[in-house]
């Protein structure tokens, strides 16, 4: 494919400028969305370890030490212990134990069956996809901003080294008009002309400078580039000469991908709430020492207690609450399903009219050289006649301000065509190659 360069005098460029692939990848790798959606992967991949970890035994050590004042009493019926009577009491309370009593134990759960965890996993695991995909919608963002502002900058910079020739032109004839004033041979009011349109040219110069230095702090910003360090582009601009061929072989939005992860979450909290209705089984164990004392009498003494067990958890009714969560996640898959086909319909739009925005630049950016270099021709001409006496000083700068609107018109173009270029990547979701 040719290409055709713009070589011309090129402000602000330094030894040490950056290639758009140069900031591209220091904005990849130092860019803080990015760190910050390469954070959450980390944090999916603690979640499903969590989830894992439910697999493992439960141990817990208890402790706790009583003093009674007053010794718990039971009734017990006095016939049953021999002392009831005629006249005599029908019960007779009983105090059991000892002021001082203490309780040790270690206990243990471990999951035997739980149908829930096995499906938590799965929704923990797909949260880890959702995560990568996030990340790489946050660097497809990234890439889309740089490139843009870069272009942007590049077009600035271009628009700066035209004008300087044309405040640089201009002085010449302010020069050359002074003199034939001095003769005789031309009006104060030209010179003065000539001189007004160089200060509004030097004030443009002055706008697009500050607009530059915007532009390259948000590339500093996209990049995490302290705002005191030096930072250049390389502003040279590359125009196709022959119109790209477009062809959209394969769409892959993240998006969308986004989109059919979320409805496969939901589906395995639908299945989870499903499993809730299924019974859990648990093995317990528990070994501990328990201890009674009276310390007026100096006795204290400790008996062992253990058992292991099987714990059974069957859900019977749960006021129905399950039944609604159920609902709620089918109303929340259709909406995502809806949301899909939507979202597919809006990438078929995108990537028409970006496929068409694409050929109009193309053509915009042809016709925009052709009226270029004809404003060149004419401003050459016009400062010819200018000198020879044939033209006057409206003359130069009418044909000076038509070459400017060329100029601002073709790089606007080309902005455009590069823009039109980005959106088709987007629009197909090759961003990020």
């Amino acid at each position: 494919m040719l290409l055709a360069v713009m070589t011309l005098p090129l402000w602000a460029q330094s030894t040490d400028s950056y290639s758009l692939e140069e900031v591209l990848d220091k904005a990849l790798e130092r860019n803080l969305s990015l760190k910050i959606s390469q954070q959450n992967q980390t944090l999916f991949a603690e979640q499903v370890r969590e989830v894992k970890n439910n697999f493992l035994p439960n141990i817990n050590l208890n402790a706790q030490h009583q003093y009674y004042f007053d010794i718990p009493t039971q009734v017990a019926p006095a016939a049953a212990l021999g002392l009831g009577g005629e006249g005599g009491p029908e019960y007779i309370p009983l105090s059991f134990g000892l002021p001082h009593q203490t309780n040790i134990s270690a206990q243990l759960q471990q999951v035997i069956y739980n149908p829930q965890l096995p499906v938590g996993i799965k929704a923990a695991q797909t949260g880890q996809d959702i995560a990568e995909l996030q990340l790489r919608q946050s660097k497809e963002e990234v890439v889309y901003g740089v490139s843009s502002t870069y272009y942007q900058a590049q077009s600035v910079a271009q628009q700066i080294n035209l004008l300087n020739q044309n405040i640089n032109s201009i002085e010449r004839l302010v020069k050359i008009t002074d003199l034939l004033r001095q003769n005789d041979l031309a009006k104060s009011t030209d010179v003065e002309r000539l001189q007004l349109n160089q200060a509004n040219l030097s004030n443009q110069m002055a706008n697009l400078k500050v607009t530059y230095q915007q532009l390259i702090n948000g590339l500093k910003l996209m990049t995490n580039t302290p705002m005191s360090e030096e930072f250049a582009i390389d502003t040279e601009i590359h125009v196709q000469e022959e119109e790209t061929l477009v062809l959209v072989d394969s769409v892959t939005r993240t998006d969308v991908a986004l989109a059919e992860k979320q409805l496969e979450v939901q589906r395995l909290e639908e299945k989870q709430i499903l499993a809730g209705y299924l019974p859990s089984v648990y093995a317990t164990g528990v070994y501990g020492q328990t201890g009674f004392g009276e310390f007026d009498k100096d006795y204290y003494e400790m008996f062992p207690v253990s058992y292991v067990g099987l714990q059974l958890s069957v859900p019977i009714f749960d006021g129905l609450s399950k039944r609604s969560q159920r609902m709620q996640k089918q109303i929340q898959q259709s909406q995502t399903r809806d949301q899909i086909a939507l979202l597919e319909q809006q990438v078929e739009n995108e990537i028409a009219n970006a496929v068409a925005s694409l050929e109009t630049q193309q053509q915009a950016v042809s016709i925009q050289k052709r009226a270029l270099a004809l404003a060149e021709k004419v401003y050459d001409n016009m400062q010819l006649q200018y000198k020879e006496g044939v033209s006057g000083v409206s003359d130069v700068i009418d044909s000076e301000n038509e070459l400017r609107q060329a100029q601002t018109d073709y790089l606007t173009a080309w902005v455009k065509l590069k823009l039109a270029e980005l959106e088709i990547k987007q629009a197909t979701g090759n961003l990020i190659e």
